[in-house]
């Protein structure tokens, strides 16, 4: 269940509001585009970037800042609770957490480019995925 306090903790308290909770790591992943501009292998340093960015807030979301106060298991039961426009919001959060890539393959990053983007349904639908694909074990 959600623990309303929460919203009020300490570490939140200079936290701004954000109507796209996706800016977080564009704005991370944007930044560092100046540093690999010139690099050879550019994409799969930023897509890398981008993975390790992920696993860095799928952490932070399953305990890694408010410990049992704020899992990921509790996030998706709030799920059921939301309008449909955050319930999409959310979907794609979930999607970054989990970070679905081809295994081996550095070159696509799903996140960034999003018309190739698999989601977790589309994930489970074929039991191959799982071999072809590698993501967050964290989320699952």
């Amino acid at each position: 269940l959600w623990d309303e306090s929460i919203e009020h903790a300490e570490i939140f308290k200079d936290v701004a509001e954000m109507s796209d909770p996706l800016q977080v790591p564009q704005e991370l992943i944007s930044e560092a585009e100046s540093l690999l501009q010139s690099s050879s292998d550019r994409v799969e340093r930023r897509n890398a970037w981008a993975a390790r960015i992920a696993r860095y807030f799928a952490y932070c979301v399953d305990g890694g800042i408010l410990g049992e106060r704020f899992t990921f298991p509790l996030l998706l039961q709030s799920l059921s609770r939301l309008s449909s426009e955050m319930d999409s919001s959310m979907n794609a959060v979930i999607d970054f957490l989990l970070h679905v890539k081809h295994r081996d393959d550095w070159k696509i990053n799903y996140f960034l480019e999003k018309e190739k983007s698999i989601t977790l349904t589309a994930l489970a639908k074929d039991p191959d995925n799982f071999t072809r694909f590698s993501f967050n074990d964290v989320i699952m």
